[in-house]
């Protein structure tokens, strides 16, 4: 299969887009559209690699869901780091829910956590609490672009001086990002 690499460039450049909108959101206290903006963030990430070695109905049939995703992103890595970074895409993974709003009731929580910390373990049964680590997702993106080569690392390291600003604050992981 050929690669459609205007569709790997879209995705890449809309999950990077994504990703400096979600971490505004967080910084700036705008608690309920943050999870879903990093969860557009790592599906649009994970499908631009995708998109080079998977048919268009194979990427539709992964729909939203990130577990998806990445189990085929990662089966492209064997023997990676991976692993670790399950439980993220767990917890990121629930945000599907708030895209529209209709399966949730009327009562739910948000957490979100930083510089390291990972949130409690949701109790059995509380459907509508979403919570993420903010410092793991940035490990996640990280990992996710690094893998993924040149063109989302460079779309990452030449945004506009703004949202480089969101971007790169309270961020440890992504001054690890080197052009290849």
């Amino acid at each position: 299969m050929q690669p459609n690499t205007a569709k790997s460039h879209h995705l890449y450049l809309t999950g990077v887009q994504y990703y400096a909108a979600g971490r505004f959101c967080v910084l700036n206290d705008l608690q309920h559209i943050s999870g879903v903006l990093l969860h557009h963030a790592v599906e649009r990430l994970l499908k631009g690699k995708l998109s080079e070695t998977h048919t268009e109905d194979e990427l539709k049939a992964i729909w939203h869901r990130l577990d998806r995703a990445w189990a085929a992103f990662s089966a492209l890595f064997p023997g990676s780091d991976l692993l670790v970074f399950y439980p993220v895409i767990a917890d990121l993974d629930r945000f599907e829910k708030l895209r529209y709003g209709d399966r949730l009731g009327v009562d739910w929580t948000m957490t979100i956590a930083w510089d390291g910390d990972r949130p409690l373990p949701l109790q059995a049964g509380m459907v509508n609490d979403f919570q993420f680590s903010l410092d793991d997702i940035d490990r996640l993106v990280v990992r996710i672009v690094e893998l993924c080569g040149h063109e989302p690392t460079v779309l990452l390291l030449t945004l506009r001086l703004d949202a480089k600003r969101f971007l790169e604050a309270s961020n440890r992981a992504v001054g690890q990002l080197r052009p290849a």
